[in-house]
């Protein structure tokens, strides 16, 4: 899939490494998001972090739901799928049956469906994440203006975040 256009905020905050004709009449959106009421607890604490971390930069809007949204979501999803396979194993077994339905005694080790789950959930995570420069990588191109020192929230909220899930 290719990469959609960055938005101008954030070519600005790259330095406009392509040297591209920026769009002076980019809409500009205004309210705040909200964090909607449907997402796992997980992704709720996530939404809170990326939040507070955006705070000082204007870069998150109310149309940004649904992106932020995805992450969030996938974040969450990553988590729960990744604790199934610290708990359970990356393989399973799985009884062999006879074409006519009988079991042979025997089974064949198959890959954990939650690994599956978490390899989608990682890479939905990690592409919508990208779109906010949520890695390394797609921050390192970031040049952000000088800021005052944010003051950092909860330290639980890392916790949270971080820790354990039960």
């Amino acid at each position: 899939m290719p990469n959609p256009k960055k938005p101008t905020a954030l070519a600005v905050l790259h330095g406009n490494p392509g040297k591209r004709k920026l769009n002076a009449k980019e809409p500009k959106f205004l309210g705040k998001p909200v964090c909607p009421d449907w997402l796992h607890p997980i992704a709720k604490r996530m939404w809170k972090k990326i939040e507070s971390e955006f705070a000082h930069t204007g870069l998150l809007t109310a149309v940004d739901v649904a992106a932020l949204s995805a992450f969030c979501q996938s974040y969450a999803r990553w988590r729960l799928a990744e604790e199934i396979v610290q708990r359970e194993g990356q393989t399973i077994e799985e009884p062999i049956v006879t074409g006519q339905g009988n079991l042979t005694g025997r089974v064949k080790i198959k890959r954990h469906p939650a690994t599956l789950c978490a390899k989608d959930a990682q890479a939905a995570m990690m592409s919508a994440g990208a779109r906010f420069g949520l890695d390394p990588s797609s921050r390192s191109r970031i040049v952000a203006p000088d800021l005052p020192d944010a003051e950092t929230e909860d330290d639980d909220i890392d916790a949270d975040l971080f820790g354990p899930i039960n």
